[in-house]
């Protein structure tokens, strides 16, 4: 696994391509869109995804179980939002 830290911006960020497990940790206040694909293509600036906003003590999102295909994106909801990957 690979420790990350990075500051996501409204375009899309390729956070896992193909790895088993994606988390990550918003580190202030802020949401993150979060959109699962097959493609390593970034997403359309208008793809739906979903929320992801800061929860205290806990990592804010979790996936495993994912195969070679599959690509996590993300980007901020708006501004900057600082974030911890972990793939």
């Amino acid at each position: 696994m690979q420790t990350t830290a990075l500051t996501l911006t409204t375009d899309w960020t390729e956070l896992s391509s193909g790895a088993h497990t994606c988390i990550f940790d918003v580190q202030s206040a802020g949401t993150v869109i979060v959109h699962l694909s097959e493609s390593a293509t970034p997403p359309a600036s208008d793809a739906p995804g979903v929320e992801v906003q800061s929860w205290p003590a806990a990592f804010d999102f979790a996936m495993t179980g994912m195969s070679g295909s599959q690509h996590v994106w993300a980007r901020a909801k708006s501004g900057a939002v600082p974030v911890v990957v972990i793939v």
